[in-house]
Order: structure tokens, then sequence, then C-alpha cells
């Protein structure tokens, strides 16, 4: 499979839309990042739907696990949850994901539990029949599952994230350097098409960054819950809002590369600052107001839910 046949994806594409697919990532800073989206769940009529998703660097033993609102754009999960901006997205034949670092523990644990009980009924009992030899057998076998247990969880924790291509039907692992050339190849000859395979439009991006900041602003409870994200004297809130005012100033005049950057780093200060106030909540209001503040967001949360359809 040639790296034409990638499929490149918009960048603002809906988490949704690609459950069960395999995703291969650039980000801005060159690190590649294998994506999947493995389920979505709708917890009711009221609630919107949510996504599964499980990433990793690519060569990493580790995966993370998010789950994220399935209407979310694929460069604000980026933007939000890794370590730079997206550069470019593939769907491709297959990705490998190892466990998430709880997973894997967790999975040895378990195969340990096995193990023991296991060595504990082929050579304790036996050991254990015979009377003076009660002290050993129980010694013995947790020495051996202890080695034992050591050895598999190394051997857990040996795969990494990788890629696999499609080799006349078959899947084929891609070392890490046959991957960065794809990537590579296929930008350049997006390039020589003219075409600018960076990042989707940007201006397209802020559109929907400023609509969910609206349904933000909107959510009552939200806006007394999380203050800070709507008040100018925190300044990573400020730093956000000076940056929409500079796209409003200069968006007119922009390349669609220009534009994308902007969108990039617009994108990046409002995931800050909305991740501070949600880290700080009532904290951020002054301490005699704090109480009455939830009092307001339980009363407003009350309200809401008696008003939706279905109540």
């Amino acid at each position: 499979m040639s790296p034409t046949d990638w499929h490149l994806l918009a960048a603002a594409v809906p988490l949704g839309s690609l459950e069960g697919k395999s995703l291969l990532l650039r980000l801005q800073n060159m690190e590649l990042v294998g994506l999947r989206v493995e389920k979505l769940l709708s917890p009711g009529p009221l609630e919107p739907a949510v996504a599964t998703v499980r990433h990793g660097e690519l060569g990493g033993r580790y995966s993370v696990v998010d789950e994220v609102a399935a209407e979310r754009g694929l460069a604000s999960f980026v933007v939000a949850e890794m370590s730079a901006p997206l550069d470019m997205a593939f769907v491709v034949p297959q990705v490998q994901l190892q466990r998430t670092q709880v997973e894997q523990r967790e999975f040895s644990t378990g195969w340990l539990a096995g193990l023991y009980l296991l060595i504990l009924l082929l050579l304790g009992v036996p050991l254990v029949a015979n009377g003076p030899w009660v002290f050993w057998a129980w010694g013995l076998t947790a020495c051996v599952s202890i080695v034992g247990g050591i050895a598999f969880s190394r051997w857990a924790r040996r795969g990494e994230n990788r890629v696999f291509d499609s080799v006349q039907g078959r899947p084929s692992v891609l070392p890490l350097s046959t991957v960065r050339e794809r990537v590579d190849q296929r930008k350049a000859e997006g390039r020589a098409d003219g075409q600018s395979l960076s990042r989707s439009d940007g201006r397209a991006r802020v559109t929907a960054l400023k609509e969910r900041y609206g349904a933000l602003l909107s959510d009552l409870v939200y806006r007394i819950e999380n203050a800070a994200l709507f008040d100018s004297a925190a300044p990573l809130t400020r730093d956000f809002e000076l940056l929409l005012m500079k796209w409003g100033d200069v968006e007119q005049g922009l390349s669609f590369d220009a534009a994308a950057d902007l969108a990039d780093e617009l994108e990046l200060t409002f995931e800050t600052a909305r991740k501070n106030a949600e880290r700080l909540g009532l904290r951020h209001l002054p301490a005699e107001a704090q109480d009455e503040a939830a009092r307001a967001a339980k009363a407003a949360r009350l309200a809401a839910e008696a008003t939706a359809p279905g109540e």
C-alpha cells in the first residue's frame, strides 16, 4: 500500500464518525501517534454521545484512554490531550495500541494471582499432605510465584504501539522510520499538487470554537461552577480573550496556512483556560461568595432538569 492510499482526514472531523477506524497522527512537534475510537456510548436521549478514544505515541509501551463528546473535532481533541497541535491525520489499515499503565498493572496482577494458585495446587497440596513440609511448601510456592510474576509482567509489557500496513491482504508491521518517510512523502505529494495538507480550514475551526465557547457561556450551571473561564481577571482566560480579539482584527487578511496557525494557537489557549477554570471551580470566587454560588448552581441544575423534555 502506497502512502497515497492512506486516506487524509480533515482536522475538524468529529471523533464520533471515526468509530472502529485506525488513525495515524503527526503532531507539529513531529511526534507520531496512533489513535483509535473504540466505541460510542449514548447515555440517554437527552445526553450527548461519548466516544472512547485510545491513543499512544508510536514506539511507546503504553496507551492513554479518554472519554470525550462524540461531536468533538479531532484537532480540538489533539490540542487538549496531546503534546502539540495536529499537523496531519491519516486513516491507515491498522494501529496496535498497548494497554494503559493501569490496565497492564491489573492484567499482570490477575495473572500473578492465578499463577500463585496454580503453583499452590501443583506443589503445595502434595507437600502439605506430608505434614512436616507445610512451611517449605508455602515458601517454595511463594518464591516460584514471585519470580514467575515478575517474568510475566515484563513479558506483558514487551509490545510497542505500532502501525500495520496491508501487503497482499495480510497485515505487515511498518518500522517507525518507514512510517516517517511515508508521511513526509504524502505531504510532499500534496504540495506538488498545490494542496495544503497541513491543517484544515482555520476559519471553520475558529467558528466551531466560538460555538463551543458560546454553548458553555449559555450553560448557567457551567458558568457558575467554572467562573474563571468567563472572567478576564483570570490570566489564562485573558490570554484567550486577547487572542480571540486579535483573530477578529486580522482574520480577513490571513492566508490559509496563517489562519490555521492562529487557529491552532486559539484552540490551545482556550483548552488551557478551560482546564484551568474546571480545576479551580468555585475556588476562583471570593471565599465569602462560594457557598452562595454552590447553592445557585444547585438550584440552576434542578431547574434545568425540571424543564427538560420528558420530565
